[in-house]
């Protein structure tokens, strides 16, 4: 379809077997929408979930909407917009969009590592949604996740890649300037080049107290600096397992009001 692709209602490509179900959504046409449930999950005892690739130039998964890769072995792959740094073979988008109330789940149910959740645009992601990747409740290491706009990130939703028995996962952050605010992540999308992206900083500390860890890393581009400013942001981590947050800028890493980061429980590392 070279237009418009929307889904609705439910797509299901379950996995047997092991042998992963695969959904692959779009290409190179201008809009896809998701609004309703798209599934590769592994229900059975040793299946693990499938793999799940939404593609188009402007990718938009709407509030309701459920994309689960999950299995009882271990989470599968969701792939939104591109894979790891728009890199590999897959179309990238030039914006992705996960609303609020949007739900993207590749966790492992029974035993085994959580999945892969790749949110991808070469020039603006915002992301609103709730993601998890967890470990297997029975054991399993935490998931990877990464939300990332080459150019803008607009940053407000969850992300969970914890492990009740393992090791925490990843939550990575990738744009060029950006802002972690106290006051919410500012939608900044459509504001052209030299706009600062905007991340939640309770969102942050959310995902720290699930035992995730968490990296922002900035990088030069478009005629920004890679610059990371830390605007009256409160991290506070009460809760969870061992978790690491590294803040890594291309440049400068600024300050602005009054900033707190500090943790009380797990084994925390910080870097800067």
């Amino acid at each position: 379809v070279d237009s418009l692709v929307i889904i609705q209602g439910e797509l299901n490509a379950p996995t047997l077997e092991q042998k992963g179900g695969k959904i692959i959504i779009g290409g190179d046409q201008p809009v896809t929408e998701v609004k309703g449930y798209v599934g590769a999950v592994g229900r059975n005892s040793g299946e693990k979930g499938g793999k799940i690739t939404i593609t188009g130039k402007s990718v938009t998964v709407q509030a309701g909407s459920l994309i689960d890769a999950s299995g009882k072995a271990g989470g599968g792959d969701v792939l939104i917009g591109g894979d790891y740094q728009g890199k590999g073979d897959i179309p990238t988008a030039q914006r992705a969009i996960i609303e609020k109330d949007a739900r993207i789940w590749a966790n492992a149910t029974e035993k085994g590592d959580g999945g892969k959740v790749i949110i991808w645009a070469d020039d603006t992601t915002d992301f609103h949604g709730d993601i998890e990747a967890t470990g297997g409740p029975l054991g399993g290491n935490g998931g990877f996740v990464e939300t990332s706009g080459k150019a803008i990130l607009t940053s407000s939703g969850n992300v969970n890649a914890g492990a009740r028995r393992g090791k925490g996962g990843q939550w990575l952050l990738d744009p060029t300037d950006v802002t972690i605010s106290g006051g919410g992540a500012e939608d900044v999308s459509g504001g052209g080049p030299n706009t600062t992206g905007s991340i939640d900083a309770s969102t942050i500390q959310t995902a720290l107290n699930a035992g995730t860890s968490v990296t922002v890393t900035t990088a030069i581009g478009g005629g920004d600096n890679g610059d990371l400013t830390l605007s009256s942001a409160t991290i506070n981590k009460t809760a969870g397992g061992d978790a690491t947050l590294s803040l890594i800028a291309d440049q400068d890493i600024l300050t602005t009001g009054t900033n707190s980061i500090t943790s009380s429980a797990g084994n925390n590392t910080l870097y800067m």
